[in-house]
């Protein structure tokens, strides 16, 4: 056992880049409780896939999900069960990650089908699963995928989607740089500021129908019968008031940092696209 053991630790740690203090305990509990799973996993046909693409040594944050990365390495190795799992922590990643996108069952289903073929299947190169390396939860990163692939079949979509907007209290990139954490301190804050003049110049409908679906999160057929229209016209309604806040926010934003649209754009995509941004705690604030 302490070679399959060793031939696991050998695997994740070059898949992550590097291991740490946890990575051998999760193989050692691994092997103990499925030793049969972990014995009929091709390590090295998985090694095969993954080719270079592990992460380079020396950028591994202090921890890993290993667990998760183990489950991962099971499914590139066939293995059923794990197949099994994952298509089921992918569905509830995916309607956790979409549920605030207006989206009825049929397009949920739909959005849900495409992320687990961009997730788990090999249409040329691998599928997309094998860049996951560890670095946080894999839900998270399920998530995250479900979503971007919702915003990419939105004409138009730029590096500001609607989810800069709706993802709330997302976690900033992994960094040591001092420099870089002081960018991030003073967006975040400027974010904060910037959301709640843009939340404040909102007509008032918008502000209540904002309300009403994600602070009281009013079903769209509910609002659509208290306001006496139909479903299609809260829909559009809905996506005109978030684009206005959208708009809105970054004109705070950019006047708050003096900085442009384009330059804005580059600073999202430095600090992980979100530094702190809550919706809802905005509108929370703002009288009706």
């Amino acid at each position: 056992m302490p070679e399959l053991v060793a031939s696991w630790v050998e695997l994740l740690a070059s898949i992550a880049g590097a291991g740490d203090d946890a990575l051998r305990p999760a193989c050692e509990a691994f092997v103990a409780r499925d030793r049969v799973q972990a014995e009929r996993i091709d390590l090295a046909r998985v090694r095969a896939r993954y080719g270079e693409r592990g992460q380079a040594a020396g950028e591994a944050p202090t921890t890993r999900a290993w667990d998760d990365l183990i489950l991962c390495v099971c499914f590139l190795g066939a293995d059923p069960r794990a197949a099994q799992v994952l298509h089921e922590r992918l569905a509830a990643a995916a309607r956790a990650g979409l549920g605030r996108y207006c989206l009825n069952a049929a397009e949920l289903a739909e959005f849900t089908q495409r992320t687990a073929e961009r997730v788990l299947v090999d249409r040329g190169g691998g599928p997309k699963l094998l860049e996951y390396s560890g670095r946080g939860p894999l839900d998270a990163w399920l998530r995250v995928v479900a979503v971007r692939t919702h915003l990419n079949a939105l004409p138009g979509t730029q590096v500001l989607g609607s989810d800069e907007l709706e993802r709330c209290g997302a976690q900033l990139i992994d960094s040591a740089d001092p420099e870089l954490d002081a960018m991030r301190t003073q967006a975040r804050s400027a974010f904060q500021d910037a959301l709640q003049r843009a939340s404040g110049a909102l007509e008032p409908e918008e502000r209540v129908l904002l309300r009403k679906r994600f602070l009281a999160g009013q079903e769209l057929n509910a609002i659509a019968e208290q306001d006496q229209v139909d479903r299609a016209t809260v829909v559009r309604r809905l996506a005109r008031a978030r684009e206005r806040l959208k708009t809105k926010l970054l004109e705070a934003l950019g006047s708050s940092l003096g900085l442009q649209t384009t330059e804005l754009q580059s600073l999202l995509k430095v600090l992980g696209s979100n530094p702190g941004l809550n919706l809802e705690e905005a509108l929370r604030s703002i009288g009706r």
